[in-house]
This record gives C-alpha cells, structure tokens and sequence, in this order.
C-alpha cells in the first residue's frame, strides 16, 4: 500500500514458485504507477499475470514482492491467512505487513 503524496512509478518483481521444491511458476517485472482505490480507501498497483497462472489444488505456492520506488507504507496487524470460496491465502515470515491488500483470483468451473 502506498502513501497518497507518494503517488508515483514504482518497479516490481513477483516471482511465483512451488513452495518444496522451489520451481518457477512464472514471474511478473516491470514499472507500475500506484493509484488510489477509491472503493477500499487505498493507494496500490494492479499487477496482473498474463496469461493467467495455473494453480494445483493441494499444492503451496510462494510469492515473493521485490518492490521499489517512492516511500510506501504498510498496513498494520494484518492475517496470517485469508480463505476465500475454498482457497487460503497464508502469509509467513514477513518483515513487511500489509503488502498485498487484495489478490482477484478465479476458480475452474
């Protein structure tokens, strides 16, 4: 989550691996200008991977955000882990909270 003076472009690197054996699913770099989400009151950058990845039920994947630019902040006390429509989301071993507000995900029908 960015700060409002500090709208800006901000470089970013998220690779995606298998959490075990450590192979690259795929990776997203690049510049991406911070914008405020008005509906949820917070700055961000939408990072998008296309083409979608796909994920393996019963697998565990790590995402690692290598984010760099204009001062950012971080939200406070956030969850370690967040179930949606049957997918949970865990965060572990972070120095930084609060980095990843949302994630928009879809599931085979």
């Amino acid at each position: 989550m960015f700060s409002e003076g500090n709208h800006g472009d901000y470089s970013a690197d998220l690779p995606i691996f298998t959490l075990g054996d450590g192979v690259t699913v795929t990776t997203k770099a690049g510049t991406f200008t911070s914008f405020q989400n008005r509906s949820k009151d917070y700055w961000g950058l939408d990072v998008l991977f296309e083409p979608p990845v796909s994920i393996i039920k019963g697998n565990s994947y790590l995402i690692i955000a290598a984010i760099s630019g204009p001062v950012s902040f971080g939200g406070r006390n956030g969850n370690i882990h967040v179930e949606s429509s049957g997918v949970t989301f865990m965060f572990e071993n972070s120095a930084e909270q609060g980095q990843f507000p949302e994630f928009i995900f879809s599931l085979p029908d």
